[in-house]
Formats: C-alpha cells, sequence, structure tokens
C-alpha cells in the first residue's frame, strides 16, 4: 500500500503519513508493542464556531480596556511594538485595525500565502491581541495594538484540521521566530485530553515551543463547568493556559462571574492543576473577516489572545525576559477571584498594569539561557 508524508515536524522529532486503513493498524499496533516508536492517530481538530446570532450578545472591546487598566498604559506608549505574535489558527483576514501590521502569513491549509481568513476565527482572535481599533476609531482596540501579527493558517474554511497540521503550524512559528521576532504564540483550539502530555505529540509541540524561548498561551477549552474538561494542549505545563470569564459589561470586577463555557482541571489522565489564569471571555466584540466591522464571539479562544496581547506588551518593555519570566510575573499579579478554586480560574484575573508594573520594577532571577 502506498503512503504519503504529510508534515516533516522535526519540533517533535516526527513526521505525519497518510496510509490506508490496513496500514494504520499494523502501524498502531507497532507502537503498542514497541517502546522505542510512538504512533499517534492523526485526530481531527478545529477551532470553535461562530455564534449563531451574535448580534444578541454585547460586551466590547471598550470594556475590556478600562476593566483591564490598558488604557493607563497605551497612555504611557506601552503598546507591545516590534514583538512578533504568531497566531496558529484559521488565518488573518486585512481587517483596518490590522492591515499593515500582518508581518508574514503562511498558509498550510491551502498555500495561498497572502492574509486571509474564510472561517473568521483567526481574525477575530488576533485583533483582540492586537487590532489597533482603527475601524471603530479607538472603540475595540486590542490588548497589544502596536504588535506584530503572523498569520499561520492551518484549517480550512470550516475551522478544521488535523492534529499534525497544528504541530506543523508551531513548526512553521519556531522555523521564523527569529526572523518575524516571534516572541508569543497564541493557540486558540485543542482536543479532548486522551494520553498522558508527556506523549501528546501537541503538548510536546508546545513545550518545544517554550524551550526556545515563545510564550505560549492556549486556551482551556469550552467544555466547562464541570471538572477534568480542559483540553490539550492546555495541559501542556509551561504552557499559559486561559481560562474566560464574563465582565457583565461593567469595569467594576465585583461583579465579574466565571463563564460556564470554560473548561475547568484538573488535567485529565495527568491530574494537572490547570488553568493557570483567567481573562474576559464572554460576548467579546473584535474584528470580523467579511467585512471592516465586528463581530460578537463567546470562549475561551477569545480570553487567551488578552494574555497573549499582555506577554507583548511585557516583551517589549523587558525583551530579556524568559518564557517562564513572564508567566510568573503574570501569574503571581493576577487577582483571585472569590469562591473559585485553582482548578477553575488559576491564580486568577489578568492584570496587565500589575502585570507590567512588576516586569519593569521586580528583581527577577537570570533568565535561562535561550536556544539560537
Amino acid at each position: 500500500p502506498t503512503a504519503r508524508v504529510t508534515h516533516d515536524l522535526p519540533i517533535i522529532s516526527g513526521f505525519s503519513i497518510e496510509v490506508g486503513s490496513a496500514a494504520a493498524g499494523v502501524l498502531m499496533r507497532l507502537g503498542a508493542v514497541d517502546s522505542g516508536v510512538r504512533v499517534h492517530q492523526d485526530v481531527a481538530m478545529s477551532v470553535p464556531e461562530m455564534p449563531a446570532d451574535p448580534q444578541s450578545l454585547h460586551t466590547m472591546l471598550d470594556i475590556v480596556g478600562p476593566t483591564l487598566g490598558l488604557d493607563k498604559l497605551w497612555k504611557q506608549g506601552i503598546k507591545g511594538k516590534g514583538v512578533g505574535i504568531a497566531f496558529i489558527d484559521s488565518g488573518i483576514a486585512e481587517h483596518p485595525d490590522v492591515r499593515g501590521r500582518i508581518a508574514a502569513f503562511r498558509d498550510l491549509a491551502g498555500g495561498v500565502n497572502r492574509p486571509h481568513d474564510e472561517n473568521g476565527h483567526g481574525t477575530h482572535v488576533a485583533s483582540i491581541a492586537a487590532g489597533n481599533g482603527k475601524a471603530s476609531k479607538g472603540f475595540c482596540t486590542g490588548v497589544a495594538p502596536e504588535a506584530s501579527l503572523i498569520g499561520v493558517k492551518v484549517t480550512d474554511e470550516l475551522g478544521h484540521g488535523k492534529n499534525s497540521d497544528f504541530i506543523a503550524g508551531i513548526q512553521w512559528a519556531l522555523d521564523n521566530r527569529q526572523k518575524y521576532n516571534i516572541r508569543v504564540m497564541n493557540l486558540s483550539f485543542g482536543h479532548r485530553i486522551v494520553e498522558s502530555a508527556s506523549t501528546d505529540p501537541t503538548v510536546l509541540a508546545v513545550e518545544a515551543a517554550v524551550a526556545a524561548g515563545v510564550v505560549v498561551t492556549v486556551a482551556a477549552g469550552n467544555l466547562g463547568p464541570g471538572p477534568s474538561t480542559l483540553t490539550a494542549p492546555g495541559n501542556a505545563p509551561s504552557a499559559i493556559t486561559v481560562g474566560g470569564y464574563d465582565d457583565k459589561r461593567t469595569v467594576t470586577p465585583d461583579d465579574d462571574e466565571m463563564g460556564n463555557f470554560s473548561s475547568r482541571g484538573p488535567s485529565n489522565i495527568d491530574g494537572f492543576t490547570k488553568p493557570d489564569i483567567t481573562a474576559p471571555g464572554a460576548d467579546i466584540k473584535a474584528a470580523h473577516n467579511r467585512s471592516d466591522g465586528y463581530i460578537f464571539m463567546t470562549g475561551t479562544s477569545m480570553a487567551a489572545p488578552i494574555v497573549a496581547g499582555t506577554a507583548a506588551l511585557i516583551l517589549g518593555l523587558r525583551p530579556d525576559l524568559s518564557p517562564a519570566q513572564v508567566k510568573d510575573l503574570l501569574l503571581s499579579t493576577a487577582h483571585p477571584m472569590a469562591n473559585l478554586d485553582a482548578n477553575t480560574q488559576g491564580h486568577g484575573a489578568i492584570s496587565p498594569v500589575d502585570a507590567v508594573a512588576a516586569a519593569l520594577h521586580k528583581p527577577l532571577a537570570p533568565s535561562p539561557a535561550v536556544p539560537a
């Protein structure tokens, strides 16, 4: 029977192949009996679908900004300038809020290497992290409005792909991290945890990215509110795994509630305490892929880029920091939400103002060496 290599994946010391069902069975049996060979089914991955009736929702980035104190940072010129954020997603459309700042675009799904996004998820996510709010006269400004965007498209128009596609996307971003100064990577996708983090290929790819010096933010998943609903690669130990809360469209945090959609820990199989931190994720209004306007979406997919953008703000000021140091700053300055355990909220709600202040003033341990 014929076999076709679909991706070379040195990031996990492996590759993906397409074979017939009979050969697949032989390979899986080989992996089960040979401890020196690991064989994994190339499972389907996807990004969450857009809401059926977006106009029924309400919260905007004009609330998220003041709630998190981002306007105070922007007034000081703290906008993430020069920091590259890679989005492994459905692509990025050339919406006015990101136009001119897409430093690179790679389409691993269709080979059309110009910015585009038939699905819309990636455009929405990217604008939350780094949109400049141009089309809304600043009302829907993202967290790091002067950061550079790197789009890595790994899904089709329905937001569907395979595990190997997402790993290949991470691989491409790592291979080009120095060229585009990629210091942050956002992964707003996931699949149910079916094996230990120590062997899951997607988790291994995330761990490799962090080891290479890239801060990786990962959505916790939208399978809550039950326990052990976290999705992979949110169980990657070195990643910053992000849960989502509802800010109730008020600036005060007193009425904030954890979103029922947000997946909880402990992680299946390994029992890791996750997520690490939470951010607004309910009914977020951000860039639309099919117009110069905006659309509402809900999920931890929307919360993760808020943390990614905050990481870019920190690295714009302190490019010397390692991913572990950035993660420590974010987690140590988070604000715990009342009556919630660590497997629901991690260390608490993100505080960009406190994290940036800590980055500028808090003594930090020496940064470990990062591979060239």
